[in-house]
């Protein structure tokens, strides 16, 4: 248990170092910039999986069949991203332009999830623990300070892209001993591994489209507002839904520990009373958030109005919530090898979002982007709960019954 806990702690500084960054920005930057701020994170998640041909899938599949094989990949990545991150830099220095920084902030973001998922899979849990920890720290040590040297504008939305690349060479000794092995070994171990071993490069690329369409459900949003209506108006969806956001520290201990618990005891998973407990928890969690950003959170020292804000948060808080249920399901569909059904699942709430983003943004601005992540998410949670038995399929009652009322207080209000 103490070991499930860890990786759930990790997970949640992990994910959370960006769902804690944006409402922190809030307080820091215009809410243009925070817009702007958006765009460079996701493009960046979009280019991840391209830049490191989505080894990081490859690692937690054949770490343990394979780990010679395994490590000549890492080792590859590593090399290949230490230099795209060099040259990147060193060309936006000469040239200024925001896609090659989006380029440099992929490689180190890359370079982190390929060195910390090994760390994840080959260290102890503490090690992983550590890890995301100094990646946290780094981060918020690196904006404390620019936010108070007057020399750093920290409203220039370059510095704080810096700050998080900075964050992500936490894991550079790693990077470095893996380059290092490969430099002096490079054309033994491209042909020993890697050209031997091309079906395991066409497993990681498969799964790339599954990714893309999880990133497309929860970030092609901001390119669709920002399209029809201006950074400005963006800055406000994107703190608003990043308050919201917060709930995604929950969803990521989930999304960690649900496939693994699963695995281990599939019949105490799918136990009514674990359910229960699981429902229970997590409903009294988000209340507690719901709650907090009602009533407690400081809005007043913020950039933003908060009844705005709280529009479109109540919306997409409540479609995260239906998306803890999702990775309940989920987990019994990854049980049973029904993987197929779970990327089509992914693909099709991918073209949902998208679809109703485009039609909703331009009549009911961004209030209509948040109304969109509710409907997707929610119908996301469904299809996959009707594709498991149907004694565990029947227990999706309870959070759609939740759902229905919370959802009739949020019309009210």
């Amino acid at each position: 248990m103490s070991k499930y806990i860890t990786f759930a702690i990790a997970a949640g500084l992990n994910r959370g170092t960006i769902f804690l960054l944006l409402p922190i920005l809030g307080f820091l930057v215009a809410s243009s910039n925070l817009g702007k701020i958006s765009i460079f994170i996701i493009s960046s998640q979009i280019l991840i999986p391209f830049l490191t041909f989505n080894i990081s899938s490859l690692i937690s599949r054949e770490i343990y069949e394979k780990y010679k094989t395994t490590v000549a990949f890492v080792s590859a990545a590593n090399f290949s991203l230490t230099a795209i991150l060099l040259i990147s830099v060193l060309i936006f220095i000469l040239t200024q332009e925001d896609s090659i920084l989006i380029v440099s902030l992929a490689a180190a973001e890359g370079m982190f999830l390929v060195n910390s998922t090994y760390i994840r899979f080959t260290k102890v849990p503490n090690a992983y623990l550590i890890c995301t920890l100094c990646k946290f720290v780094i981060l918020f040590i690196a904006l404390g300070f620019s936010s108070f040297v007057e020399a750093i504008d920290i409203n220039n939305v370059h510095i704080i892209i810096f700050c998080m690349i900075a964050s992500n060479l936490c894991v550079a000794t790693y990077s470095i001993r893996f380059s290092a092995v490969l430099k002096n070994r490079i054309f033994f171990v491209f042909k020993k591994y890697l050209l031997c071993n091309k079906p395991l490069i066409f497993f990681a690329l498969a799964l790339i489209p599954h990714i893309l369409a999880q990133l497309a459900a929860s970030g092609v949003d901001r390119y669709i507002i920002r399209y029809y209506l201006n950074n400005e108006i963006l800055g406000v969806y994107v703190f608003a839904y990043s308050l919201a956001a917060l709930f995604m520290l929950v969803n990521s201990s989930l999304a960690l520990g649900f496939s693994q618990s699963c695995v281990k005891n599939f019949e105490a998973f799918t136990q009514k009373s674990f359910f229960l407990k699981f429902f229970f928890v997590v409903t009294f969690l988000w209340l507690g958030l719901v709650i907090f950003l009602h009533f407690i959170f400081p809005f007043e020292f913020t950039k933003y109005q908060k009844p705005e804000v709280l529009s479109n948060v109540r919306w997409v808080l409540l479609g995260l919530y239906n998306l803890s249920f999702y990775y309940y399901f989920s987990s019994v569909l990854f049980y049973t090898r029904d993987v197929k059904y779970l990327s089509i699942a992914t693909i099709l709430v991918a073209i949902m979002n998208v679809g109703l983003a485009a039609l909703l943004v331009p009549y009911a601005g961004i209030i209509g982007a948040s109304i969109a992540t509710f409907i997707a998410y929610s119908f996301y949670f469904i299809l996959v709960a009707v594709r498991c038995q149907i004694h565990i399929r029947n227990y999706a009652i309870y959070p759609i019954g939740f759902s229905f009322a919370a959802l009739g207080v949020i019309c009210l209000l």
